[in-house]
């Protein structure tokens, strides 16, 4: 699934909301998608750069649906 921009930004906004420290993310990742946040986030300075790296890399991995999907398992409150 290929986001357009405004899926994109809708979703780094609800990824930001329900998650909104890096360690919180950290925990999504590792817990939920069995990655290491570190490794796909390398080098980035912020949790917004740090949710655009994680949207990108879903999204090149083919699993954009899983980490939606995921991210609600962990926080029902995420809106997308």
């Amino acid at each position: 699934m290929t986001l357009t921009g405004t899926q994109f930004g809708a979703l780094q906004k609800a990824l930001l909301s329900a998650f909104p420290t890096s360690g919180a993310l950290g925990q999504l990742v590792r817990v939920r998608l069995d990655k290491n946040l570190d490794e796909i986030v390398a080098g980035v300075a912020n949790l917004t750069d740090a949710v655009f790296a994680t949207i990108q890399w879903a999204d090149a991995q083919g699993r954009t649906i899983e980490l939606i999907g995921k991210a609600i398992e962990e926080n029902p409150s995420t809106q997308t």
